[in-house]
């Protein structure tokens, strides 16, 4: 349940972010609406949709540790839920183990973003970054 409203949200502002002069001339070349929203929207929104997809991951890693409050035994949540049995040494090692496989998976999926998102659309990104960057300065 966490991890709808990120997805379905950026999903929405993604494909609703595209240049709307590319989605009119889209038909003028010769596309059918399933082209246009395959071809045209949906590599454009590939970073936006991505950004949903991360966040929800990290959201669902972070959050399957209380999953121990609600009874279940055997996940990563048993001992930062149990200081008692597990010390303290035991809750900290649980939660760097938590950081980590969050850190992980935010890493390989903004890998996996960066190689679907478009080459023009990750060089003209590239650029607004510098122009940003020596603005600042």
């Amino acid at each position: 349940m966490l991890a709808v409203p990120p997805i379905v949200t950026n999903a929405y502002l993604g494909v609703d972010g595209v240049d709307r002069d590319l989605v009119d001339a889209a038909p003028r070349m010769g596309m059918s609406e399933g082209e246009i929203v395959r071809r045209v929207e949906l590599p454009l929104a590939v970073p936006l949709i991505f950004a949903g997809l991360r966040t929800a991951a990290v959201f669902v890693i972070s959050t399957t540790t209380i999953a121990s409050l609600a009874g279940y035994s055997g996940s990563l949540g048993d001992p930062i839920a149990n200081e008692t049995s597990y010390h303290f040494s035991g809750v900290l090692g649980a939660a760097i183990c938590v950081a980590a496989l969050a850190l992980a998976v935010e890493g390989v999926l903004s890998l996996v973003q960066r190689e679907l998102t478009p080459r023009g659309v990750r060089i003209e990104r590239e650029q607004e970054a510098r122009v940003a960057a020596s603005v600042a300065v």
